[in-house]
Order: structure tokens, then C-alpha cells, then sequence
């Protein structure tokens, strides 16, 4: 049996270390040692040294640049050059001149009873020394003193007249006429009718409507 010289514990089988403190235990013929001595080989009075860090970098304060103020800009004054502006009032003197020329000049008299070319039917005179006269409804005017009906046209319509104010003398109640259509590019005879207007008829249900010459 051998005694533990830290914790002084009795073990019967002893080995290299004491089963409670786990100080070494002594050897045959050896004196136990007591106290902490034994234990100088296996913990250490003195502390580890800690680690040495390196120094925080101090944050360097910058001041904040000025900002420069912001000037309202001021707008340039209008300087107009003395030629410039001689040619400005010239220029609106002339332009003011023409309008007040414009303004008294009178309006062009227009000949009573004559409508537009396209016009629906009414009084119309060949001249201003005619009397006027009414058209038949469905009439169109296609110029003073030539009217149109039915499938003619007007050009067809003006070469008809053209034909009839030809004729010299005195007309008949009823007479013919033969006259080119610019459409179909054919002669056409037209049977007319003389009253205040002149009536022709032919072709393809062409009527022609014509006032006498004075």
C-alpha cells in the first residue's frame, strides 16, 4: 500500500499517478513528497503572455468642402442695333401699308344671276343685258348662260352651246344640232327646243340647257 504525499490518500494498488489529485505517485524506497512541490513540474505559477494586438488606426476627419453658392444668372438686356431696327419699323410700315390698301380696295361687283359652275338650278343670264330665266329642277350650271342634266357633262355640255349660239338668224321652235363629247370622243346630233332656255337632247339621255345669245 503506498500514501499519496499531495492528498495523503492510501492506495493499494499504486500506480504512476494518485487516482484523486493525479500527483505522481513515489516509487519503492522513495520518500513521498508533500505539498505543492511536485506539482511545480506540471502547472505553472507564471501567467501566459497575451497576445499583442496592433493598435486601432485612428479615422482621420476630413472637412467637408464648401459648397459654392449659386448666383441667379441675369439675362443679357435686348439691345437692338440702330440698323436693325430702322429696318424693323421700315418692314412694319410696309406690311401695314398693303393691309390698309387691301382693306379699301371695293369688291368686285358680281353680275346678277350668275350662280358658281356646279350650282343647283335657278336664274341665270347669258349677259348682264339678258333677262333671267329658270332653270327646269336638276339643272346643274356648269357656266353662265350653260346648264347640264341627265348623263351629260359639262364640257359635253359647252360645246353644245357652243354649236347653238353658232346657228345665225333667227331660230325655230325646234332645230338640230351635232356636237363632240370629250368623254367618249364620239358626234353626237341633238334634237332641241327653243324657249327661254334652249333644250337639247341626244346621245346617251344627255340634256343640255342653253341660254340665247341677246
Amino acid at each position: 500500500m503506498a500514501t499519496c504525499g499531495a492528498c495523503t490518500l492510501e492506495i493499494e494498488d499504486p500506480g504512476k499517478y494518485c487516482s484523486r489529485c493525479g500527483a505522481p505517485m513515489p516509487r519503492a524506497g522513495e520518500v513521498p513528497q508533500t505539498g505543492t512541490a511536485h506539482l511545480q513540474g506540471i502547472f505553472r505559477d507564471e501567467p501566459e503572455p497575451s497576445p499583442v494586438r496592433a493598435p486601432l488606426p485612428v479615422a482621420t476627419l476630413v472637412a467637408p468642402r464648401p459648397v459654392p453658392a449659386q448666383v441667379p444668372s441675369t439675362p443679357a438686356p435686348l439691345v437692338l442695333h440702330p440698323g436693325r431696327l430702322v429696318v424693323l419699323v421700315a418692314l412694319l410700315l410696309v406690311v401695314g401699308g398693303a393691309a390698309w390698301l387691301l382693306l379699301r380696295q371695293p369688291a368686285a361687283p358680281v353680275a346678277a344671276g350668275t350662280p358658281a359652275a356646279g350650282s343647283p338650278a335657278g336664274s341665270v343670264t347669258a349677259n348682264a343685258n339678258q333677262t333671267p330665266a329658270a332653270l327646269p329642277s336638276g339643272a346643274k350650271i356648269c357656266q353662265p348662260g350653260v346648264a347640264r342634266g341627265g348623263s351629260a357633262s359639262c364640257d359635253f355640255a359647252v360645246n353644245v352651246a357652243k354649236e347653238v349660239w353658232a346657228l345665225e338668224g333667227d331660230l325655230p321652235a325646234s332645230f338640230e344640232v351635232t356636237a363632240f363629247s370629250p368623254v367618249t370622243k364620239k358626234d353626237y346630233d341633238l334634237a332641241c327646243v327653243n324657249a327661254a332656255w334652249i333644250e337639247c337632247r341626244g346621245g346617251s339621255a344627255a340634256i343640255i340647257y342653253v341660254l340665247a345669245e341677246a
